[in-house]
């Protein structure tokens, strides 16, 4: 029930998006592939794959012929296509090309401009339109990038890829997703004192950078 709820959240959003918020041409479309991708998103968690992959398809669709532009939302386009085609990807076990397209996701991002991740206007009664920001894509990316790995049994290069996106910007890749997912990964690829001490590191990182966010529990310490 949840979830239908919030595909219909998003398909008020959507209805809402040219006439509250005056969004039109490119803007507009950025918008809404932003949303129709969360759309596809929801349905993945919920295993309607044929629905989300039709989703995806109606997002790749629109954004054909798309004209170069300077507007972030438009830049980051293809970083939306390539994320959801991995993310499909995934969730059909073929995790190579998932692989492929996270990187590809990740390679665009880094070229794109940071956005401010929620645009406010005056008259908007139902709040700000949010985008996933910079580095919530690319966490998301990286993360299932790692999982790809892991799967195509790789658990070293899946910590490698982890770690490294931890020490290039903890305050921005380091959410409760990852922390878990790491220390899920340092307990199954080492011994218990081994295991234990790397989760301690990680916890500290989170702690010296003010994560008041991440709790005990996604580090795996009792």
């Amino acid at each position: 029930r949840d979830y239908r709820m919030a595909l219909d959240s998003l398909d008020h959003m959507l209805e809402l998006l040219p006439r509250v918020f005056e969004f039109e041409g490119e803007e507009l479309m950025g918008h809404q592939v932003e949303v129709i991708s969360r759309q596809g998103r929801i349905l993945l968690q919920v295993g309607a794959l044929s629905a989300a992959g039709a989703l995806f398809d109606r997002v790749k669709h629109m954004a054909e012929n798309l004209p170069p532009s300077p507007t972030w939302m438009i830049q980051r386009i293809p970083a939306q296509l390539a994320t959801n085609e991995g993310l499909l990807a995934f969730a059909n076990t073929q995790y190579e090309p998932a692989m492929a397209a996270f990187k590809n996701s990740i390679d665009v991002l880094r070229t794109c401009q940071p956005s401010q991740g929620a645009v406010y206007h005056r008259d908007a009664f139902m709040g700000p339109v949010w985008v996933d920001t910079h580095a919530d894509l690319l966490t998301v990316c990286w993360n299932n990038m790692a999982l790809s790995a892991l799967y195509t049994c790789r658990m070293k290069e899946a910590v490698r890829m982890m770690e490294s996106v931890v020490r290039e910007d903890p305050t921005s890749y380091l959410t409760e997703r990852l922390a878990f997912n790491l220390c899920t990964l340092y307990e199954l690829g080492a011994d218990t004192t081994t295991s234990s001490r790397k989760k301690r590191v990680l916890q500290l990182v989170a702690k010296r950078f003010y994560l008041h966010d991440i709790g005990p529990e996604s580090f795996r310490v009792s």
